[in-house]
């Protein structure tokens, strides 16, 4: 404790004694005395200790100025030893004004000296004003959704400024007068196949933004839309990009929503669909985000002719998408309707295997093995016919859902502010002649599934004979030409790999895995084998190590498509 002596005939003064617990303490001083108001650090992972001191204060001279308000050097490291030489008061971490600094001294509660701790405070500046000057678009989007963070978690609407309470702080609605103009588009695919996905739209001259996690941003004319969705073989969907806006809460989505004309896009008579995607998302519930979307949507119709559209979540007509990651939040408008790997060739359930493939992932792999059809393909596990037909499909340049469009099964031909009249005139393929002839070849052990095999490839638009299939178990097969081709299989996932046709009893994975890859070495030199499989133990169980590994997603089953080079 440290008092200071008062003039022999002060006119005023005032003895103040006050306990400070926290990082600092201010002194406000009044015309008859001082007034010490005292302020607690909250959520301090360090333990202060308690500083008691006195302060005697003349006020008919300068010295109040300092006096008054004593602070906490913005640096612990200073030159010199007494911060609060008018008043001896101590802040927080500093030395007794009695000591001697030592730069090298640790500092409280850190586990660093003084001089380390200097050096961070500065380091920490310097990073902070390097953040508040970067303009870049990344580190702008960073900010806004730091912003909307704060917003969301301090502060209330009731203390937000009238254009903040609007929720218009960097809501941004996308949406082209002109039809040929290029548009923003997110296209997904299975997971995995982005690059394969990347490539196929580029060889449509379809310029790729940005390549994500499950898909990938484009920047396309609707002329260029329609013709992928009628030729793409990986994509699942292609989702047009109407608005994006930083939201606090579900008010915020609803007005997000409300400001797009969703009239100039389709009809109220049209039923609809809307999904919620979260991604980190900070709301209550996604359910609730889902009923907002739709009461914006249907509100604004019904201002406009007292008409709304009808919910359908089965088989809607229009589908809008909600994506939310953290506090930002994206909204989409399906172009494609049902997901594009339901290609229109199966007639039910009656046209799969207990677990086919979807098209677009089977397509996606053979994309990987960079088959050209120009080398044998052959399928010995083919199931429904999945893998074969795709290739088929490819071999001989058959527009994978030209069926759909025949049928205008696609969503967007729902859509007013397209002219869809010649669809099929201005995205119908012109394919060159093959010159070849593609040698695929499929076979299984089931033979109920080689007679569903045979119908699908009628049903696909394929000839009879384009595919040869035969009934044989899979570790008898040989190879049906003598020039080298390439071995795709899909074979059943888990430790049992279904009945063996010679015994009649289920084998064991071990077992199947190891005869497997004696027969390929005995007959198969120079083939490249591909198998998708989720076992992490499958080239301990063949006894080959893989010559390339890809990393995709059967559904929501971690697979790898390994491909092994027989020598």
């Amino acid at each position: 404790m440290t008092t200071l002596k008062l003039p022999s005939k002060p006119t005023r003064s005032a003895i103040q004694t006050h306990t400070a617990s926290g990082s600092r303490a201010r002194v406000h001083a009044k015309n008859n005395g001082a007034n010490i108001r005292k302020k607690t650090a909250e959520n301090r992972d360090i333990k202060e200790s308690t500083i008691e001191y006195t302060a005697k204060i003349d006020l008919n001279n300068d010295t109040h100025q300092t006096a008054i308000r004593p602070y906490k050097p913005k640096n612990d490291y200073r030159e010199g030893t007494n911060y609060g030489q008018k008043t001896s008061f101590t802040p927080r971490n500093t030395p007794k004004p009695t000591d001697t600094l030592d730069v090298d001294k640790g500092f409280y509660g850190t586990g660093m000296s003084y001089r380390e701790a200097a050096t961070r405070r500065v380091e920490q500046k310097q990073a902070k004003l390097a953040r508040q000057n970067d303009t870049t678009p990344a580190r702008q989007y960073t900010r806004d959704l730091e912003y909307a963070a704060r917003q969301h978690t301090q502060v209330k609407r009731s203390v937000l400024k009238p254009w903040q309470q609007n929720g218009e702080r960097n809501s941004k609605t996308i949406v082209q007068e002109d039809i040929n103009a290029a548009q923003p588009f997110f296209v997904s695919c299975p997971r995995g196949l982005e690059w394969a996905l990347v490539q196929e739209l580029e060889a449509m001259n379809i310029t790729v933004v940005n390549r994500i996690a499950s898909g990938a941003m484009l920047s396309a004319t609707w002329t260029q839309i329609r013709y992928a969705n009628i030729h793409s073989r990986i994509a699942s969907r292609f989702l047009w990009q109407l608005s994006t806006s930083n939201i606090r809460d579900e008010q915020d989505i609803y007005t997000q929503v409300a400001r797009i004309p969703w009239e100039k896009f389709f009809n109220w008579n049209c039923t609809l669909k809307v999904t919620t995607v979260g991604i980190r998302a900070e709301v209550r519930s996604l359910e609730f985000v889902t009923l907002r979307i739709k009461d914006a949507i249907c509100d604004r119709f019904r201002s406009i002719d007292g008409n709304r559209p009808n919910i359908d979540t089965a088989t809607p007509d229009i589908r809008v998408m909600c994506v939310l990651d953290g506090l930002f939040s994206q909204i989409y408008l399906d172009t494609t309707g049902e997901p594009l790997f339901k290609r229109g060739w199966r007639d039910g359930a009656d046209s799969k295997g207990a677990a086919a493939l979807k098209e677009n992932l089977a397509a996606g792999l053979l994309a990987l093995t960079e088959w050209r059809g120009d080398i044998p393909l052959y399928d010995p596990m083919c199931g429904s016919g999945t893998l074969i037909i795709e290739a088929a499909q490819k071999a001989y340049q058959i527009a994978p859902n030209l069926m759909r469009a025949e049928g205008n099964h696609f969503a967007i031909h729902h859509f007013n502010h397209l002219n869809l009249a010649h669809k099929l005139d201005t995205v119908a393929a012109t394919y060159p002649a093959i010159e070849y002839s593609p040698l695929l070849f499929a076979s299984d052990i089931n033979p109920d599934m080689v007679h569903i095999t045979a119908g699908n490839i009628q049903s696909a638009g394929l000839s009879g004979d384009a595919i040869h299939l035969a009934c044989i178990n899979v570790l008898d097969i040989t190879p049906p030409t003598e020039v080298p081709g390439i071995l795709v299989l899909n074979p059943p996932y888990g430790e049992r790999m279904g009945f063996n046709n010679n015994t009649g009893e289920e084998i064991e994975a071990d077992i199947f895995y190891d005869a497997f890859a004696a027969n390929l070495k005995r007959h198969f030199k120079g083939w490249s084998v591909w198998l998708l499989t989720s076992d992490e133990h499958v080239q301990a169980r063949m006894r080959l190590k893989p010559n390339a590994t890809h990393h995709v997603f059967n559904g929501a089953i971690p697979c790898r498509w390994l491909k092994f080079d027989i020598t």
